[in-house]
């Protein structure tokens, strides 16, 4: 009895010097920062809601209702609405919104709401995409499937079968003349990520295959192919042969954010903690060869890359971490963080808190 008692004591011990510490290390990260933090204090209510689907689009947003897509402007006026009915799905993007339902795909302009195409595929729709050339379409089942590849009117220029793999993601590249199509095929002992270039509409221009680690990102940069995998980020020539001089190990690292257009930054956080369950302080940023730790202020729940900047979010709390800055400028925002959702072209944060979403100015 004795023994159970003492058990039970230093285990409350424990939890008490756990509590300390989680509350002293928080107190001392307000002690840094002190009055040095920028007050925020704008902060506009949405229409929407936390459960739907929201992404950001240029200096404003996106949104399923459940049965309209609505578009809202930098000013948070609605500038145009489509019926894609329920149970729709859509990707978001200045080449044009995609939104399918089934087998009905829709293709929008995304500045003007106006209609590209809309019409049946032949199969159930998995996922689209569309760039400024072309629009991609996933098409059929989750390991056997077909990209239909077509332009932004509609008309079919490529048909390409994926049997017994996953399309683990796609995309444009070339200012939208090229295809590129990252596979997983886990029939063997090993898994095999593969990554295919096209030209729509002629040929199969490349193939890339890697047995030695799960690849799950892909950046071309300049003349370059990146592949970010479990364990290195490798770097390939157009014509397939890696560049074994470059190779960066990444291992123990996960990056959940990455910059857009060539040299992108990339952001990772300690494998352990990619999954959202567990706060970050640590983050290591890469950018082609380069590369540096930063240590944030307060743990964040929410990390994004936006140009060649960082943003952490924690609490009522942004940190925001320039090109150059070895440590970020702390922000207090006007309400306590829960999520954040994307962030805009001009600075602003979409942010879920409580039952609301706000839009958050970072200037």
């Amino acid at each position: 009895m004795e023994i159970k008692q003492r058990s039970r004591l230093s285990w409350i011990a424990v939890l008490l010097l756990v509590a300390v510490f989680t509350g002293g290390s928080f107190l001392l990260a307000r002690l840094l920062v002190g009055n040095r933090s920028t007050v925020l204090t704008r902060a506009a209510l949405l229409p929407c809601t936390p459960d739907q689907n929201i992404q950001p689009l240029g200096n404003g947003l996106v949104y399923y209702d459940g049965n309209l897509l609505r578009r809202l402007d930098g000013s948070l006026k609605q500038s145009w609405s489509c019926m894609v009915g329920s149970g729709a799905d859509y990707e978001a993007g200045e080449n044009g919104v995609a939104a399918w339902n089934g087998t009905m795909l829709t293709l929008l302009d995304a500045s003007s709401g106006a209609s590209l195409y809309s019409g049946n595929m032949q199969q159930s729709i998995l996922s689209a995409r569309m760039g400024p050339t072309y629009a991609a379409v996933l098409t059929g089942e989750e390991q056997n499937s077909t990209m239909i590849v077509m332009d932004r009117s509609g008309a079919q220029v490529d048909a390409i079968s994926f049997e017994n793999v996953t399309v683990m993601d796609y995309g444009f590249f070339s200012d939208g003349a090229m295809l590129w199509v990252m596979t997983l095929d886990t029939e063997g002992t090993t898994p095999m990520s593969s990554i295919s270039t096209y030209r729509p509409g002629r040929s199969l221009a490349g193939t890339i295959t890697d047995a030695e680690q799960v690849v799950y990102h892909v950046l071309f940069e300049d003349a370059q192919i990146r592949a970010v995998g479990t364990t290195y980020i490798k770097t390939y020539d157009y014509t397939g042969p890696e560049i074994t001089s470059d190779r960066q190990l990444v291992y123990g690292w996960y990056m959940v954010d990455v910059g857009e257009g060539e040299n992108p930054l990339m952001c990772f956080v300690p494998t352990g903690q990619a999954d959202g369950s567990l706060s970050v302080n640590d983050v290591r940023l890469i950018r082609s060869s380069s590369e540096r730790k930063i240590r944030m202020p307060f743990a964040c729940t929410d990390l994004l890359i936006k140009g060649s900047t960082l943003y952490g979010f924690s609490g009522q709390y942004a940190m925001i971490c320039g090109p150059e800055a070895e440590k970020p400028t702390v922000y207090t925002l006007p309400l306590t963080t829960d999520r954040v959702i994307g962030l805009t072209d001009n600075q602003s944060a979409i942010i879920v808190s409580g039952d609301q979403v706000y839009l958050v100015p970072l200037n």
